[in-house]
C-alpha cells in the first residue's frame, strides 16, 4: 500500500472564503483527494477515482467563448 502525505493549507488573507484546504497526496507524488472548509463550514471533498497521465490534452479544450448577452464575472 502506498504511503500518503496530506498537507494542511492555510490562506494568508483574512478576508479569504476558505478556513483551510487539505491535499492527500501518495508516494507516488499523486493528489488523490482535496478537502476544502470554507467560512461557513462547509466541508467539500473531492476524490480521484481515475487518472490518466500525459493523454495528449489539445490547447482547444481549454479554450472559451462567451455567448452573446452574457457578462463573465471573474471571481479570481
Amino acid at each position: 500500500e502506498h504511503e500518503t502525505t496530506i498537507l494542511k493549507l492555510l490562506p494568508n488573507d483574512a478576508k479569504s472564503n476558505l478556513q483551510w484546504m487539505k491535499v492527500w497526496i501518495d508516494s507516488d507524488r499523486l493528489m488523490k483527494k482535496i478537502q476544502v472548509l470554507d467560512v461557513s463550514d462547509n466541508l467539500t471533498t473531492y476524490t480521484v477515482e481515475s487518472l490518466k497521465l500525459n493523454t495528449g490534452v489539445n490547447d482547444s479544450d481549454f479554450k472559451f467563448s462567451v455567448p452573446d448577452g452574457i457578462e463573465v464575472i471573474d471571481l479570481r
